[in-house]
């Protein structure tokens, strides 16, 4: 029997380019530098989790291939909690932002906010750009959860901004 770390070095070595470039079709904005995120985390994932792999029932290659996929959805669920990231331009030419727009809405509404998970959970991801995964490692809060406050607090944002411009 092979160690770990041989049978997991052997294939980073065999398949690594292989995969950012197949990885990149399916990343985010077809992202290069997401797709190579990925493998990465793939690769440390697969070492965490090397203990679980049973050479008898499953190849590594389609056991890796199921941790590959779970990084690339957790890629695309971050690149979708960051929200809107183009730029619009209102009629004056000035520039809109509206992930800046949502920041300082947050920190109107966080500042009149009593403590709580709402409060810590959306200053950790619109004030300083936590990522949802590391915000739920931090507060003890599922993934769900937190994704589900963000959501949340966007919805109501959304529809004070919609009355406001009645």
């Amino acid at each position: 029997m092979t160690s770990r770390n041989d049978v997991i070095t052997s294939h980073y070595v065999q398949n690594y380019d292989r995969l950012v470039k197949r990885t990149t079709w399916r990343a985010p904005n077809r992202s290069k530098a997401i797709a190579e995120e990925c493998v990465q985390e793939a690769y440390a994932r697969a070492i965490k989790y090397y203990p679980t792999f049973n050479e008898k029932k499953d190849s590594f290659d389609k056991w890796f291939e199921g941790i590959l996929r779970n990084a690339l959805n957790d890629a695309r669920d971050i690149e979708k909690d960051r929200g809107v990231s183009k730029e619009l331009s209102d009629e004056d030419g000035a520039e809109l932002v509206p992930a800046r727009r949502e920041k300082l809405m947050a920190v109107v509404v966080l500042r009149d906010m009593e403590e709580s998970n709402y409060r810590l959970v959306l200053s950790l991801f619109l004030i300083y750009g936590f990522k949802t995964v590391d915000i739920a490692e931090y507060t003890g809060l599922s993934h769900n959860n937190v994704r589900q406050i963000i959501h949340r607090f966007r919805n109501s944002m959304n529809g004070v901004l919609t009355k406001g411009n009645n």
